[in-house]
């Protein structure tokens, strides 16, 4: 029929409701607005989930007490490399431990690591430690090749300093004694000078020059990673590490007991912080260049006669900045752990380290000029003036020899200048013997 549709007949009501597109055609479409991004978490934030269990209640406590002495830094999370030993039997290297606790990435790596060369590997990380020992020339260890190889790297380090890049030399001894060539081949000759045995005729494993509480210097600028720490104590007195730990797997066979100290430390643990000290300042060599070094810590356990030795000396260079210790930084107390994190926390900020003081950076840098001036100076007034008022020449004398006035005066000048050398040297001398005699 006409008028219907294959539905069927339509209703009434069906007639007056309005179709889908009159529905909508009165409505205003919907704006699309695009979804927001999930936040994320900024770098320096860490989180730190529940466990999945009750947890080892002396990790717990130990937990516990490290939160009670942090001193939190506000720094990012950074990228640590540490440099072990490269031999077929490594010591102890605790950094791993410590990077979590403190939340950073630490890495532990040798030079002998064929996966990717070491100074490319290091372009990717902010921070570079040398490990205890890890380049004191040892073979038995493999620290020999670890030596040369920073001989001969040496100044790529330094490169990658002065682009922004935290070097931390941890103390590096032989017997407990610190040794002078693993801190010139990775800082450069005669950057700073360490102490020696305190009896260099005897044989055996240092045990006077060692310690175990430091503290740091007030020379810490304020408002600095360093600040919260000034004046105050630094120990190990409550570290106690086993010797198994010190040298793990076979590397405990390599070292013969050479001591009393020696014997103590394989039954009951090992807790030296300090192992010797830094020398004080003296004029460098004529062409040598040196870092502006200052102390940031010093010892804290030692005679009442004694004068404080620094045992962390700290330098700006560019961008970054350089650590040198005696001291082992990885056996510090848990308590005292912020104070890594403070070091760390110069990271970007090198400018906030201390400097030395006007004379102190005199004595570092100009003193060999200063007396070379001197002397030169004495010996230009020797030969031009002579020392006329040495000699009383009577006016027979002066008559009879004036032909030979003009010699003797040269003479006595001479005489003068070799004066003013000897006691140049006899000074020094003397500076020696008191450097010695107290263990400077």
């Amino acid at each position: 029929m006409e008028g219907t549709s294959d539905k069927g007949p339509q209703t009434a009501t069906d007639r007056d409701r309005p179709s889908a597109k009159a529905r909508t055609r009165g409505k205003k479409k919907p704006i699309k607005r695009p979804k927001a991004k999930k936040e994320t978490q900024p770098e320096n934030a860490t989180v730190v989930g529940p466990a999945d269990g009750p947890g080892d209640p002396a990790e717990l406590e130990r937990q516990q007490k490290l939160d009670e002495h942090f001193v939190p830094q506000h720094h990012r999370r950074l990228r640590v490399l540490v440099l072990k030993d490269s031999g077929p039997y490594p010591r102890g290297c605790f950094w791993e431990e410590i990077g979590t606790d403190l939340h950073h990435d630490v890495k532990l790596r040798s030079i002998e690591d064929p996966g990717e060369f070491f100074i490319k590997e290091l372009l990717q990380y902010q921070v570079l430690i040398v490990n205890w020992d890890a380049i004191n020339g040892d073979p038995s260890f493999g620290s020999d090749s670890a030596l040369r190889w920073s001989e001969h790297r040496h100044p790529e380090v330094r490169w990658w300093v002065s682009k922004g890049g935290i070097l931390i030399v941890e103390g590096q001894a032989r017997l407990s004694v610190p040794t002078q060539a693993a801190y010139d081949a990775l800082l450069g000759p005669g950057q700073v000078r360490v102490s020696g045995p305190s009896d260099p005729s005897q044989a055996g494993i240092e045990e006077k020059r060692v310690g175990e509480r430091c503290r740091v210097t007030r020379r810490v600028c304020p408002d600095t990673p360093l600040w919260p720490f000034m004046g105050k104590d630094i120990g190990s007195e409550q570290r106690t590490r086993t010797f198994r730990e010190m040298f793990p797997g076979a590397g405990g066979r390599l070292l013969l007991p050479l001591g009393p100290r020696d014997l103590s430390v394989r039954g009951s643990g090992w807790n030296m912080l300090y192992r010797g000290w830094f020398k004080p300042w003296v004029p460098r060599p004529l062409g040598r260049w040196r870092l502006r070094w200052v102390t940031l810590v010093e010892t804290a356990d030692r005679e009442w006669y004694e004068l404080p030795h620094a045992t962390m000396v700290a330098a700006r260079y560019c961008k970054g900045a350089v650590f040198a210790t005696t001291m082992v930084l990885s056996n510090i107390n848990d308590e005292d752990l912020g104070f890594i994190d403070a070091i760390l926390g110069y990271h970007g900020r090198p400018l906030e380290l201390p400097e030395p003081t006007k004379i102190s950076g005199i004595v570092q840098t100009h003193l060999r000029e200063v007396i070379n001036l001197v002397v030169a100076v004495a010996f230009g007034l020797g030969l031009a003036i002579g020392p006329p008022g040495l000699l009383k020449w009577g006016p027979e004398l002066e008559q009879k020899y004036s032909g030979f006035m003009p010699f003797l005066q040269w003479l006595l000048g001479l005489v003068l200048l070799g004066a003013i050398l000897a006691l140049v040297y006899l000074v020094l001398w003397l500076r020696r013997r008191l450097i010695e005699m107290f263990g400077l």
